[in-house]
């Protein structure tokens, strides 16, 4: 493995490789160095200008690294665990590893602090500068932390779960934990408050600010709830269902759950309402702002609706089918449906019409606008249409095969077929016609 290689010029160096792992490197230039590995483990680095250092390594793990510069530094590795590190400059600071898990940590510059790890747990932290603190592991769970500078506290561990917690600042507050559950929380500051746990489920909290609020569960499911501020508030739960509700501010409300399913809902601000469940599925449900409206639910299908406002509406079902729906406005219209099949339809307005539904073929048709047309359905085949407009027109459908075919405009004509074979066709008009059919073979 020996080699030798030597450079001499501006910043000479000479190399050599003296066996399995050993090996010598000097560079003899504006920051000169020497580095020698001697064995397996062992090397030597050393830097011998600007920033000065030396790195020693003494066996499986022990090493030595000196900084000799501007921040001058100790680092020591002592053995499988243990460590020394030590800074010698502006923040001086000094870290030692003491075993497995002990530890001594020291900063003594601007913000000097200790940290100190005891054994498997147990530690203690203190920071001496600006903002002191102090903080002390005492077991598995114990602990105590206190922060003595502008908005002091401390915080206690005392057990499994017990604990203290105090601000002593600008917001102060106080916080313990007295158990598995229970807790006192209490903020002393601006917007105070107060916060209680009181068994399993048992909870109060109350701020005492600018928006003052109470709360208390008070079981398993019972809770109350106030909110004495701006848009004060009262919430109460009364069971396993029941509820009440109430919003006394801008937009007032109220709300109440009085069992299974019933229910009361009441808006008393600027668009009001009140909403109640009477039961399974009865409800109602009643708008009393800008286009106020009602809506009643009365039974499995039943149900009301009525619109007050600007196109005002009505539509009631009342049963199965049955059901009625009204328009009242701009183009008000009328929809009833009587029936399986039976329905009556009404349109008032520009171009009014009248539809009716009056069996299972039977049907009425009338267009009462412009263009004015009637049509009924009286039978299984029998129908009639009238046109009475421009090109005005008249068709009778009056059996099996007869009809009656009428029109009355500018090149008017006539048809009729009166049994299976006869017929007569009309023609009225510039070049008049007349074509009779007698029988299966007669014809004119």
């Amino acid at each position: 493995y020996g080699s030798l290689w030597v450079s001499m010029g501006l910043y000479g160096s000479l190399w050599v490789s003296m066996g399995l792992y050993g090996s010598l490197w000097v560079s003899m230039g504006l920051y000169g160095s020497l580095w020698v590995s001697m064995g397996l483990y062992g090397s030597l680095w050393v830097s011998m200008g600007l920033y000065g250092s030396l790195w020693v390594s003494m066996g499986l793990y022990g090493s030595l690294w000196v900084s000799m510069g501007l921040y001058g530094s100790l680092w020591v590795s002592m053995g499988l665990y243990g460590s020394l590190w030590v800074s010698m400059g502006l923040y001086g600071s000094l870290w030692v590893s003491m075993g497995l898990y002990g530890s001594l940590w020291v900063s003594m510059g601007l913000y000097g602090s200790l940290w100190v790890s005891m054994g498997l747990y147990g530690s203690l932290w203190v920071s001496m500068g600006l903002y002191g603190s102090l903080w002390v592991s005492m077991g598995l769970y114990g602990s105590l932390w206190v922060s003595m500078g502008l908005y002091g506290s401390l915080w206690v561990s005392m057990g499994l779960y017990g604990s203290l917690w105090v601000s002593m600042g600008l917001y102060g507050s106080l916080w313990v934990s007295m158990g598995l559950y229970g807790s006192l929380w209490v903020s002393m500051g601006l917007y105070g408050s107060l916060w209680v746990s009181m068994g399993l489920y048992g909870s109060l909290w109350v701020s005492m600010g600018l928006y003052g609020s109470l709360w208390v569960s008070m079981g398993l499911y019972g809770s109350l709830w106030v909110s004495m501020g701006l848009y004060g508030s009262l919430w109460v739960s009364m069971g396993l269902y029941g509820s009440l509700w109430v919003s006394m501010g801008l937009y007032g409300s109220l709300w109440v759950s009085m069992g299974l399913y019933g229910s009361l809902w009441v808006s008393m601000g600027l668009y009001g309402s009140l909403w109640v469940s009477m039961g399974l599925y009865g409800s109602l449900w009643v708008s009393m702002g800008l286009y106020g409206s009602l809506w009643v639910s009365m039974g499995l299908y039943g149900s009301l609706w009525v619109s007050m406002g600007l196109y005002g509406s009505l539509w009631v079902s009342m049963g199965l089918y049955g059901s009625l729906w009204v328009s009242m406005g701009l183009y008000g219209s009328l929809w009833v449906s009587m029936g399986l099949y039976g329905s009556l339809w009404v349109s008032m307005g520009l171009y009014g019409s009248l539809w009716v539904s009056m069996g299972l073929y039977g049907s009425l048709w009338v267009s009462m606008g412009l263009y004015g047309s009637l049509w009924v359905s009286m039978g299984l085949y029998g129908s009639l249409w009238v046109s009475m407009g421009l090109y005005g027109s008249l068709w009778v459908s009056m059996g099996l095969y007869g009809s009656l075919w009428v029109s009355m405009g500018l090149y008017g004509s006539l048809w009729v077929s009166m049994g299976l074979y006869g017929s007569l066709w009309v023609s009225m008009g510039l070049y008049g016609s007349l074509w009779v059919s007698m029988g299966p073979y007669g014809s004119l």
